[in-house]
């Protein structure tokens, strides 16, 4: 993933951004109704992730983060997710690398499953 940063001065966002990040704390939330009939015969749990990072990925908006090194957007996302590890009684984070091809990205993420659900660490799968 690669980052590429926004110069602030000349960005046409910036009067919001200054506002947002200097004078108020603020949180947001949201709750929707969503209909997933169209996804019946699909695992839910990796069909909401792999629907999520689609919609991420295709909003600018939302890949765009304050790093360390300044602000910018991402140009695209992986999935950051919790597996159980049911003989532990544990969980770890992993992600699996995003595909727009949704059996391709199940694939892998089942590969990631069984790689990782009897991992004792927290974040087990290293990043690239």
């Amino acid at each position: 993933m690669k980052f590429e940063l926004i110069d602030v001065d000349k960005w046409e966002r910036k009067e919001r951004y200054t506002h947002y990040i200097n004078q108020v704390v603020c949180t947001y939330s949201m709750t929707v109704n969503l209909d997933i009939t169209g996804i019946r015969e699909k695992k839910l749990y990796p069909a909401m992730l792999w629907l999520l990072t689609d919609t991420v990925n295709e909003t600018e908006e939302f890949r765009t983060s304050l790093e360390p090194s300044g602000l910018g957007v991402f140009d695209s996302m992986n999935p950051s997710y919790t597996i159980f590890n049911k003989e532990r009684k544990s969980f770890s984070v992993v992600w699996t690398e995003f595909d727009k091809d949704y059996q391709v990205f199940l694939d892998r993420y089942e590969q990631d499953l069984k790689k990782y659900s009897s991992s004792c660490e927290f974040a087990p799968k290293p990043n690239k």
